[in-house]
């Protein structure tokens, strides 16, 4: 019975399987260290040309076909290809995009910003303040999709003083 159940795993898939960039045991792991070992401008650029990568194959395009600085929903990419972005987001740098992050149709540069940020992968000099209240409130803007200043830093901080 299972040789007639069709599985991903099958020949006919492998077209489809042949995505590997960002997949593979402990790859979430290794990605990390490899960005870590990076200066902040390279390591940002490391993850513009990665996400390129991928989206490329989701949109079907041809390497280097994708405009990174207009949103991607602008070039083609659907709701569902964005399940499919994040799902490869997930897999490779293992972390979890909220789906108000894809929704607001980011560039793939804005993308690669998130990215660094859920991962933890900012430096101070970045523009992003470095404390763990800071990072946590980071943190907690991106998931619903919107930037924080650093007087929006300060505001946090005074009220929370006011508590």
């Amino acid at each position: 019975m299972r040789s007639k159940l069709l599985s991903a795993k099958q020949n006919k898939f492998r077209f489809f399987n042949a995505s590997d960039d960002l997949h593979g045991p402990d790859q979430s792991k290794d990605l990390r260290e490899k960005l870590l070992a990076l200066s902040p401008q390279h390591r940002f650029a490391e993850v513009v040309d990665m996400l390129a990568i991928e989206v490329e194959k989701i949109l079907f395009l041809s390497h280097g076909g994708l405009d990174r600085r207009q949103s991607l929903f602008e070039q083609g990419m659907d709701s569902l290809m964005g399940v499919e972005l994040a799902a490869t987001i997930e897999s490779g740098f293992g972390i979890q995009l909220s789906t108000m992050v894809l929704a607001e149709g980011p560039t793939i540069e804005r993308l690669s910003q998130i990215v660094l940020k859920e991962m933890h992968l900012y430096a101070e000099d970045d523009g992003i303040a470095s404390s763990p209240d800071n990072q946590e409130l980071s943190v907690l803007a991106i998931k619903h999709g919107t930037d924080v200043s650093d007087g929006d830093y300060q505001r946090v901080k005074e009220a929370l003083a006011k508590e």
